[in-house]
C-alpha cells in the first residue's frame, strides 16, 4: 500500500512537473518570439517539449508497473488462500459429511416413522457432528485454525523445554559424581605417591588401576560437561523458540480479533440496513395497504349500517303513511305527538352527539342550567348518551381540575 500511494505521488508530481515546464516554456517563446521571432528557437523549444513528454510517459508506465504488479500479487495471495481453504482437510471433511448426512436421509426414510424423541436424538447427533466440522471450516476462514496450531507448539516447546532442563539436571549430577570420584583417585593416587619407597605389591597394583581409572575418569568428566553445556545451549534455543511461539500467537490473536471485529462492524452494518429497509416497505407498502384495508372494511360496515337504518326508516314511514291513510288514527297520532312535545319542550336539553367543539358543549350546558332556574321541576332529563371527542374531554377535564385546585387553594389559605 505504501509503494502504491509512493507511486501515485510519484505519478502526479511528475505531472504537475511536466505542466510547470510546459507553462514555463510557452512563456518563454511568446517572449523569445516577441523579441527576435527566429524559427531555430521554436524547432529547439518543440524539440524539448517532446522530450519532457516521452519522459513524463516513460515515468509514468515505470511507477504504474509496481502498482499493477502489487495488484497481481494480492489477487494471487488472495486466491491462494482460497485455494487453501477448498483443499484443506476439515474444508473436505465437511462436504463428506455432508455428502454422508444427504445419503443417510436418503436411506433411512423409515426412521421417521418411529418416535418423536428418537428423531430427535438422531438429528442432535447429526448436527453436532456437521457442526464440528463447520465450525473448523469457519475457523480456516478467519484464520484461527492458525492459533491452534501456535497453541499446540507452545505447549510441545514447552513440555521439550521441562524434559531438556530434567536432562541438564541429570547431567549436571553426573558430572558432579565423576568429578568427586577424579578427585578422590587423584588424593589416593597422591598419597601413595608421597610413600612410593614403601610400596607393596598390592600398592603397585592399585597404582596402576588408579592411573588406569583416572584416565577413564577424566574422559567421562569431559564428557558429562560437553553433555551439559549441549544441554544448556539446547535449553537456549528452546527457550527461544518458546518465547517466538508466544510472540507469533499473540500477533495472530491480534490479526484475528481485528479481523473478527470487521466482520462485526459489517455484519451490524449490514443488520441496520437490512432493518431500515424493512422499515422502509413497511411504511411505504404494507402499512398503505394494511390502512386501505381497514378503511375498506370499515367503509362497507357502515354502508350495512346504513342500509339497515334507512331499512328501517323505510318501514316505518310506510306504516306511518298506512296509518295515515285513516283519520282516526291520525288524530290520536297527532295527539300523542302534540302531547310529547309539550313534555320536550319543558325537559332539559341534553348533550347531543353531534357536538363538535367545545363551545357548542358550553352552549348546551348554559342551555341547561337556564331551564333549570326557570323551572327545575317540570320535564325529566334524557336519558340519550353522552359522547365527547378526546381533545374536548382533555379540555373540559382540565379546566374541572384548575378550577378545583384554585379553589382548593384559597380555602386551605382562607382556612390557614
Amino acid at each position: 500500500m505504501f509503494c502504491m500511494r509512493r507511486s501515485v505521488l510519484s505519478v502526479n508530481s511528475v505531472n504537475a512537473l511536466s505542466t510547470r515546464l510546459c507553462q514555463r516554456y510557452f512563456t518563454v517563446r511568446s517572449n523569445v518570439r516577441s523579441i527576435y521571432d527566429t524559427k531555430d528557437i521554436n524547432t529547439k523549444a518543440g524539440k524539448l517539449v517532446d522530450e519532457i513528454e516521452s519522459q513524463r510517459l516513460k515515468i509514468s508506465k515505470t511507477l504504474e508497473e509496481p502498482k499493477s504488479k502489487e495488484d497481481k500479487d494480492s489477487r494471487f495471495s488472495y486466491m491462494k488462500h482460497l485455494g487453501t481453504i477448498i483443499e484443506s482437510e476439515n474444508f473436505q471433511n465437511l462436504k463428506k459429511e455432508l455428502s454422508r448426512l444427504n445419503e443417510k436421509r436418503q436411506s433411512t426414510t423409515k426412521l421417521y416413522s418411529k418416535d418423536l424423541s428418537d428423531r430427535l436424538d438422531v438429528t442432535a447427533e447429526n448436527l453436532k457432528t456437521s457442526l464440528k466440522f463447520a465450525s473448523r471450516l469457519v475457523n480456516d476462514v478467519t484464520g484461527y485454525t492458525k492459533i491452534e496450531q501456535l497453541k499446540q507448539s507452545i505447549v510441545q516447546r514447552e513440555e521439550q523445554l521441562q524434559r531438556i532442563r530434567a536432562q541438564i539436571q541429570d547431567s549436571k549430577a553426573a558430572h558432579e559424581t565423576a568429578v568427586s570420584e577424579r578427585v578422590a583417585s587423584q588424593k589416593e593416587v597422591n598419597a601413595l605417591l608421597e610413600r612410593k619407597h614403601s610400596w607393596s605389591t598390592e600398592d603397585l597394583e592399585r597404582f596402576t588401576e588408579l592411573y588406569r581409572d583416572d584416565h577413564s575418569l577424566e574422559q567421562t568428566v569431559k564428557e558429562t560437561a560437553d553433555a551439559v553445556k549441549e544441554l544448556e545451549v539446547k535449553e537456549e534455543e528452546t527457550y527461544s523458540q518458546l518465547i517466538q511461539g508466544i510472540m507469533n500467537r499473540y500477533h495472530e490473536e491480534q490479526v484475528w480479533s481485528d479481523r473478527i471485529r470487521s466482520f462485526s462492524t459489517w455484519g451490524t452494518l449490514m443488520i441496520m440496513a437490512v432493518n431500515l429497509l424493512l422499515f422502509v416497505v413497511v411504511q411505504l407498502f404494507l402499512e398503505p395497504f394494511k390502512r386501505s384495508r381497514l378503511v375498506s372494511s370499515f367503509e362497507m360496515k357502515v354502508t350495512d349500517l346504513l342500509d339497515e337504518k334507512v331499512a328501517t326508516m323505510q318501514a316505518s314511514l310506510e306504516e306511518k303513511i298506512r296509518k295515515s291513510e285513516n283519520p282516526t288514527q291520525l288524530d290520536g297520532f297527532t295527539a300523542v305527538d302534540d302531547k310529547q312535545a309539550s313534555q320536550l319542550s319543558g325537559t332539559i336539553v341534553s348533550f347531543s352527539p353531534s357536538s363538535s367543539s367545545f363551545s357548542s358543549i358550553v352552549d348546551t350546558l348554559k342551555a341547561n342550567l337556564a331551564l333549570i332556574l326557570i323551572n327545575p321541576w317540570k320535564g325529566s332529563f334524557n336519558q340519550e348518551p353522552l359522547t365527547f371527542e378526546k381533545t374536548q374531554l382533555n379540555l373540559f377535564l382540565g379546566c374541572v381540575f384548575a378550577t378545583g385546585t384554585i379553589l382548593g387553594v384559597l380555602f386551605t389559605s382562607l382556612v390557614r
